[in-house]
């Protein structure tokens, strides 16, 4: 995958990801950040399997049994329900095989479409770092999220009910 379109990809993650995408160095980097995540999924289309994306998702303390997601999808994917589908099956999967408590993760306040889909799967804003990231030629807030256990399990009874 081209440098430019991956950096594109993930130019809305808070961290500065543009020196882990740099060439080469993204896929001879790759089985070492496979190895430290917990999960990590590729995301291909259905029909054809041509790659789109990925998700990650980190243990962030092992004692509180919580975790980080990350996600990055191809621009030309955004709006077609991938987020939501691979988001539901991470979260689910975090919760019902790996005993995760906690879900968390961190979004720029200027990414409404991935806030949108956050919180249609369950992830509720937890607080906002002011003018914590360095953007496009300004500070941007980075709108903090998470999804517990208990909510996403109860979100999954309604579901069943309803």
């Amino acid at each position: 995958m081209p440098y430019s379109t991956m950096f594109q990809c993930t130019k809305c993650y808070p961290q500065d990801l543009s020196s882990l995408y740099q060439g080469s160095k993204f896929e001879e980097d790759l089985p070492t950040s496979i190895s430290e995540s917990l999960l990590h999924v590729i995301i291909e289309t259905k029909d054809s399997g041509e790659f789109i994306g990925y998700t990650r998702l980190f243990k962030h303390s092992y004692k509180n049994r919580d975790a980080i997601l990350g996600i990055a999808l191809l621009p030309e994917f955004w709006g077609r329900g991938y987020a939501t589908e691979v988001l539901t099956f991470i979260i689910d999967y975090a919760f019902q095989q790996l005993a995760m408590h906690r879900i968390s993760l961190g979004t720029f306040a200027n990414n409404t479409a991935a806030i949108k889909v956050y919180k249609r799967v369950g992830f509720v804003q937890e607080g906002v770092r002011r003018k914590a990231n360095w953007m496009d030629g300004k500070w941007q807030d980075e709108i903090l999220m998470a999804v517990l256990d208990e909510d996403w399990a109860a979100s999954r009874q309604n579901g069943a009910d309803a």
